[in-house]
């Protein structure tokens, strides 16, 4: 029996695909979200999980603006340890930014998403907007 002063919090998960490269094969994974977290919290799940995935841990920070633009800043690590590994040598080049800004974007873009989402992505290094050339 629950005492009116007690509260039942439910938590609700959701899993979200994101797609990764294996083998030079697509795979779909699926990141686990609290449904009653806010878009940004969602968002830095998925970010981190496409990080850890696809581009060595590398960090990237998202800020929402309005309703449903993310801007994503792909960020150097400062530790010289980890300095193996950059945006700019590695995901940033001319043989790889493609696959990079494709990568992030579809990933932030859940067309099946029923809820409030994206419909526009940002993608930021050194607080220049990445452009394909």
């Amino acid at each position: 029996m629950i005492k009116s002063s007690e509260t039942i919090k439910k938590h609700t998960v959701i899993e979200m695909p994101i797609s990764v490269m294996s083998n030079d094969t697509t795979v779909t994974k699926y990141v686990k979200v609290d449904i009653n977290s806010s878009l940004e919290e969602k968002l830095n799940i998925i970010i981190n999980s496409i990080s850890q995935e696809c581009f060595n841990g590398l960090p990237m920070n998202v800020t929402v603006f309005g309703k449903n633009t993310a801007k994503i800043n792909l960020v150097e690590y400062k530790d010289s340890q980890k300095s193996r590994v950059s945006w700019k040598d590695d995901y940033l080049n001319d043989s790889t930014k493609e696959y990079t800004i494709n990568t992030i974007v579809k990933n932030i873009i859940q067309d099946n998403y029923n809820g409030d989402w994206i419909e526009k992505v940002q993608l930021y290094y050194k607080d220049e907007l990445i452009q394909i050339d």
